[in-house]
């Protein structure tokens, strides 16, 4: 049997190209759980393959994926329902897109 990080590892992170066929009656599998020590070790393998540096978690992704939707043109309401939280203030502590900094910014420091 495969190891549920495997199993995802496969179906998640192949290229394109390279990613098995879906199974015609893919609502037959049995639904797939992973623990989050594996979830954890397979991000972790990925940015190592990656040359990632810093810390990488399920949670990053998260970040990142809110604030691609948002940058995008997506409402915080909308984002605040795709990521399941009670509050749009838990969802605004994802939002990256304030993070970029511009050069304009830069030189409004005066020396």
């Amino acid at each position: 049997m495969t190891s549920s990080s495997a199993y995802q590892d496969r179906y998640t992170f192949a290229p394109p190209s390279k990613q098995p066929p879906k199974p015609v009656q893919w609502y037959t599998l049995p639904p797939l759980f992973i623990h989050q020590i594996d979830a954890y070790r397979m991000i972790q393998r990925r940015a190592a393959d990656l040359g990632a540096r810093g810390r990488i978690g399920c949670h990053t992704f998260r970040a990142t994926g809110i604030t691609a939707y948002l940058e995008a043109g997506g409402t915080l309401e909308n984002a605040q329902a795709m990521a399941a939280h009670e509050s749009p203030r838990t969802t605004k502590l994802y939002d990256r897109t304030g993070d970029e900094i511009t050069l304009d910014e830069v030189e409004r420091i005066t020396i």
